[in-house]
């Protein structure tokens, strides 16, 4: 009994993607004049083909500056360590120092809040 319902996927992974059109294209040209897709009148492989190389050559590029930015985001996390205690320490002083109007913290550059939160009604 022949499936009534079939489904071609197609990756949405764009390296899949990649892979997948690199396959589509050498077999295409292996099959040469015999290629079905051949066929194709919107789009020929001819032109479609070559510029999988250079999409390629994007795509490493692109996986390298990522493993750059991880390795730079580390760095820059290792040197957060103690400015972060020090935003957090001035945040503690300058909130004793002004008790009575933490608005001025904001020549400092914090953001202050002074909305009061109503509490929740009980429900009955």
């Amino acid at each position: 009994m022949a499936n009534s319902s079939v489904k071609v996927v197609i990756p949405t992974n764009k390296e899949d993607k990649l892979s997948l059109a690199n396959k589509i294209y050498e077999k295409h040209k292996t099959d040469a004049v015999k290629s079905p897709l051949n066929a194709m009148q919107d789009v020929k492989w001819e032109s479609a083909g070559p510029q999988i190389s250079v999409a390629q050559g994007y795509h490493n590029t692109a996986e390298e500056y990522i493993k750059k930015a991880e390795e730079f985001y580390k760095k820059r996390d290792l040197e957060m360590v103690d400015v972060e205690k020090a935003i957090r320490a001035s945040r503690d002083i300058l909130l004793g120092a002004f008790s009575k109007n933490p608005k001025q913290m904001g020549a400092w550059g914090f953001v202050v809040n002074d909305v009061v939160k109503k509490a929740a009604k009980k429900k009955p």
